[in-house]
């Protein structure tokens, strides 16, 4: 059978296996294995903006929200955002990074909103034009909408900003994503947790590993609580980069934390000590996922 189709039992014994024929085996054994775990996660987080020809990224800041072992889960409605309830077609159009799709339906939401008597969420619509568009990294696009919003007199809050900083880190322009940082300081918005993960997925993307630590040193010394996700983006960078001592020594300060690594964080331990060509580590670290029930 395909292996991405094997069971998690038959990926372990035909890693152990594999491991025990000697050291010309453990390797390329290891290193499959690592392959094996993260390309379908990487896959499913992507095949959507695949289709929408949108770039291919492993972690949506902000709109992926892992559990926090230090407090409760929060409602599903508070995850996904009020916006789906209100503009469900749109808001689908909009995950899915599908730009042209979503214009059409802001017509058509548009002109129910010009009907409506009283007050009507004119702000959230254009907010969910703008996460289409930031989900497919059309900075062009997004700042163009910015500038409708401001002609048509359209109350800007934080989230439009957040979107924006969103579209310019999918389309690899950090600077712009800090400048539009910037302009939401400016505008009277404080900055957040959320602001802080994309600031440090887009260094992350562009290899500035010191940048990445600097906006999480400055997050957690500006008195934010710190979420799981915050820790995952720099371990990430670390890994994406080979450096798999400072994965591990990041993954001490998660624990420290009180936090508990989640699979997302397994994953790129084990791709970084494979990648490094230490299997040994690397089927350590996914001895720990398992144990620890996190099992693809």
């Amino acid at each position: 059978r395909p292996l991405l189709h094997w069971s998690a039992n038959e990926r372990w014994h035909w890693s152990r296996r594999s491991s025990q024929q000697g050291s010309a085996c453990r390797l390329p054994a290891c290193i499959l294995l690592a392959t094996v775990l993260v390309w379908p996660c990487d896959r499913c987080c992507n095949c959507s903006r695949r289709a929408s020809r949108a770039p291919r990224v492993s972690f949506v800041p902000g709109a992926i929200y892992q559990q926090d072992s230090r407090r409760p889960t929060r409602p599903l409605t508070r995850a996904v955002g009020v916006g789906r309830e209100v503009f469900g077609q749109l808001n689908f159009f909009a995950e899915e990074g599908d730009v042209d799709a979503a214009l059409k339906e802001f017509a058509q939401e548009q002109e129910r909103g010009k009907r409506t008597p009283g007050k009507f969420p004119w702000t959230m619509l254009y907010n969910t034009v703008l996460k289409a568009m930031a989900n497919r990294g059309d900075f062009v696009s997004a700042g163009s909408w910015l500038d409708r919003m401001r002609d048509e007199r359209i109350r800007i809050n934080g989230k439009t900003f957040g979107k924006l900083m969103e579209a310019a880190a999918r389309g690899g322009d950090v600077d712009l994503a800090a400048r539009w940082r910037g302009d939401k300081l400016a505008a009277g918005f404080s900055a957040d947790a959320v602001d802080a993960n994309i600031m440090m997925w887009a260094y992350s993307q562009a290899g500035q590993i010191e940048k990445v630590e600097e906006e999480f040193e400055r997050l957690e010394s500006g008195g934010s609580y710190v979420e799981l996700s915050s820790y995952n983006v720099v371990i990430e960078a670390h890994a994406r980069l080979g450096r798999a001592q400072d994965a591990v020594r990041w993954l001490s300060r998660l624990r420290n934390a009180g936090l508990k690594p989640s699979l997302y964080t397994y994953l790129w331990l084990v791709k970084v000590h494979a990648t490094a060509q230490q299997p040994g580590a690397a089927h350590t670290w996914y001895t720990s996922m398992t144990k620890a029930g996190l099992d693809m």
